[in-house]
């Protein structure tokens, strides 16, 4: 609300200062308007500066990018693929499922499971005709009904 007000306030006494402002009169710096805005004599004994391009690319037709991309493939070849150890899965007694139905559900270690439960330290996954999947350390697995 304030800044509704002081706005054309402020415009308002710029406009003011402006109009009794007299030509040729000095502005702030004790200069006139003329000296103010004439080109300074002095820029055409400024030499111009030189540019100075540090490359390590010879000038060629060749992608400069090229030997970065052999750089990067080479370091990648370098790396050593990650080895997954894997745990043994826990023990899972499927004593009964349920899986023609819209909530699926296995008794698994005498507990009633659904999809998207954890038990044993896996997580259910899918219930079907054929067994049950797991998620166990990122990895499907099908326990089958015995």
């Amino acid at each position: 609300m304030i800044l509704i007000v002081l706005i054309p306030v402020f415009l308002l006494g710029l406009i003011y200062m402006r109009s009794q402002q007299k030509p040729g009169q000095t502005i702030a710096g004790g200069a006139s308007q003329k000296e103010a805005f004439k080109p300074d004599a002095r820029m055409g004994l400024i030499p111009a500066p030189k540019a100075v391009f540090h490359s390590v690319y010879t000038s060629s037709k060749e992608d400069p990018f090229k030997n970065l991309l052999q750089l990067y493939l080479y370091n990648m070849r370098k790396v050593k693929p990650v080895v997954k150890t894997t745990l043994p899965l826990p023990k899972l007694a499927i004593e009964g499922m349920i899986w023609n139905t819209n909530m699926p559900q296995a008794i698994v270690n005498g507990h009633v499971v659904r999809i998207g439960d954890t038990t044993e330290g896996v997580r259910i996954v899918k219930i079907e005709k054929q067994g049950i999947t797991i998620d166990y350390n990122g990895e499907s697995v099908l326990i089958q009904r015995k």
